[in-house]
């Protein structure tokens, strides 16, 4: 006996129906596990070492948050601004980015983080490097001291599968290319600051 008409088109509204709602709690769903990826900042804690200077062997409490990380081709065109207009064309790139994050001192607002970048090591670790650019202060300016070439902050520290290790701050960096085209950095004045007791803390 074939089903009537009417019974048919009921059978049909409610398929129709029962596709519309998987679809919107299925996209719902989506929309929800974004927003909590989105949301969800790696927090990272250090303990950060002068090597010399008037602050030497003095532990500096830092926080590094993490929102998000910085993808191949953004990477990509920071080599190509660097390679072709040289560190000011990279300073200005990198400058014209949003924060991916923020690193700060205990009870201080910090700075904000351009350029997030993390790569995997051995045995479930990773290496995360920060670079952002710094304040030239009123100082530097006005006397032309030779730290105006040096304008960028570049951390990067080791993390076990923990998410504890340790590593390396340097607070006035000059970025280029040598001779064979490999990226070298170049710190300016007293020796880099080491990050030692990073763990993550989220």
């Amino acid at each position: 006996m074939k089903p009537s008409r009417g019974i048919a088109k009921r059978s049909i509204a409610w398929l129709v129906m029962a596709i519309t709602v998987a679809v919107l709690v299925t996209s719902t769903r989506a929309d929800e596990k974004k927003k909590e990826e989105k949301k969800k900042t790696e927090i990272f804690s250090a303990v950060a070492y002068a090597q010399s200077g008037a602050l030497g062997g003095k532990p500096v409490q830092m926080t590094f948050y993490i929102e998000r990380y910085s993808d191949d081709a953004e990477i990509q065109e920071l080599v190509n601004a660097l390679h072709s207009k040289g560190q000011d064309g990279l300073l200005d790139a990198v400058e014209k980015l949003k924060d991916k994050g923020r690193m700060a001192p205990l009870r201080g607002v910090g700075t904000g983080v351009q350029v997030i970048r993390q790569r995997p090591l051995k045995d479930g670790g990773r290496r995360i490097t920060f670079v952002t650019d710094r304040a030239i202060t009123f100082y530097e300016q006005r006397s032309m001291t030779r730290s105006q070439d040096y304008p960028f902050v570049i951390a990067s520290f080791d993390l076990n599968a923990k998410g504890e290790g340790q590593g390396t701050m340097l607070l006035a960096t000059k970025v280029k290319f040598t001779k064979d085209k490999q990226i070298e950095l170049e710190h300016y004045g007293t020796s880099p600051m080491r990050l030692g007791s990073v763990r993550r803390m989220d």
